[in-house]
C-alpha cells in the first residue's frame, strides 16, 4: 500500500488450527483451516520406552496467495500431558517445508513454531506463532484395565485409588485385589494379558521394560495368570515371588505366592509354551504345558 510516496508492508496473522487430542489418541479438529506442522509416531525406540517421531512441516505463508515467502522460525514441541507442562525446542530454520526425527517420552504433545516470521514478496507477511496438530506417543510400558470386579485399586506414590475399565498401570506401580475381586489387563506394547484372583498384590518393576522392551511383575501375595501374545514373542519375560523367578518369551503360566508354615511358598503351573523357574536359592528348571511346581 501507498501513502503520502511512503510505501507500507501489511502484515497479516496466518490462519492456524489447534487441535485437541484426547489420551486414548483421538483427533479433534475444524476442517475450516489447515494445518502446516504434524508429527507422526514411527514406532518405538528398541530399548527404550519411547518413540522415534517424524515431525513434518509444509508452511503456507498468507496461504500461498500472494507469492514465494521467505521464513525464519524455530521449532518446538509442547508436552501438554503428563504434567507439568514442557517445552522442548527441536530445530531452527528458514525452510518452507522439511522433516526432522526425533525420539520422545510418552505422553501428549503439541508442535509449534514460535517464533515465526514469513513475508511474501509482495511485502506481506506474518509474525504469528504456528501451531500444529497434536499428537500421542503411547506408554509401551503400561497396562490397561481390560475387566474389574469387585475392589480393586492401585498404589500411586503413597496414594490409592480405585481401579475401573479403561485405566491404566504404569511402570512402579502396584495393583490389589480385595476378597471376591478380580482385574484383567492389557499389555500395550503387545497385547498380552495378566490376570489377578481375589487378595492379589501385584506391581510393575519400574525399569525392567525401559531397558528390554519386555515387562516384569513382583507378585507379593495372591495369584496371577499370564498369556503372552503372538506379537510379544523375541522378548523375555519375567513374573517374581518372594522365593521364585519365571520367565518365559512365549507361554501361559499361573504363579501363586502365600506363606506355607512360617517361609514364602510359590506354585507354578504351565498352561501352554515353555517357562523357567528359578528358585531364589536353587538351580532353575524348565516345566512345559501341563506341568507345575511348588517352592517353599
Amino acid at each position: 500500500m501507498r501513502s503520502n510516496g511512503v510505501v507500507k508492508r501489511l502484515w497479516a496473522p496466518v490462519v492456524v488450527t489447534i487441535v485437541v487430542v484426547s489420551l486414548s489418541g483421538a483427533a479433534v479438529a475444524s476442517p475450516l483451516v489447515d494445518i502446516y506442522i504434524r508429527g507422526a509416531v514411527l514406532g518405538r525406540v528398541p530399548g527404550k520406552n519411547a518413540a522415534s517421531v517424524e515431525l513434518r512441516w509444509d508452511y503456507k505463508c498468507l496461504g500461498d496467495q500472494l507469492g514465494a515467502a521467505t521464513y525464519e522460525w524455530t521449532l518446538k514441541v509442547m508436552r501438554r500431558l503428563p504434567r507439568p507442562e514442557r517445552a522442548i525446542t527441536i530445530t531452527l530454520g528458514t525452510s518452507k517445508t522439511g522433516s526432522r526425527r526425533v525420539q520422545l517420552q510418552p505422553g501428549r504433545y503439541e508442535p509449534l513454531a514460535d517464533p515465526f516470521r514469513c513475508q511474501t514478496e509482495r511485502g506481506a507477511g506474518s509474525t504469528a506463532a504456528e501451531l500444529g496438530a497434536a499428537f500421542v506417543v503411547p506408554d509401551y510400558c503400561a497396562w490397561t484395565v481390560t475387566s474389574a470386579r469387585g475392589q480393586v485399586g492401585l498404589e500411586q506414590r503413597g496414594a490409592v485409588r480405585a481401579l475401573a475399565r479403561g485405566g491404566s498401570v504404569r511402570p512402579g506401580e502396584l495393583v490389589f485385589t480385595s476378597g471376591r475381586a478380580s482385574l484383567a489387563l492389557a499389555s500395550r506394547g503387545g497385547g498380552s494379558s495378566l490376570r489377578l484372583a481375589a487378595r492379589t498384590r501385584l506391581r510393575l518393576d519400574p525399569s525392567h521394560c525401559a531397558r528390554s522392551s519386555g515387562w516384569k511383575f513382583r507378585l507379593t501375595g495372591g495369584s496371577a495368570q499370564v498369556r503372552l501374545a503372538e506379537s510379544d514373542r523375541q522378548r523375555l519375560y519375567v513374573l517374581e515371588s518372594a522365593n521364585a523367578v519365571t520367565s518365559a518369551s512365549r507361554a501361559s503360566w499361573t504363579v501363586a505366592a502365600g506363606v506355607r508354615g512360617g517361609r514364602p511358598s510359590t506354585r507354578v503351573r504351565v498352561q501352554s509354551g515353555r517357562v523357567t523357574v528359578k528358585s531364589r536359592s536353587g538351580p532353575s528348571r524348565v516345566l512345559s504345558a501341563g506341568r507345575s511346581t511348588t517352592i517353599g
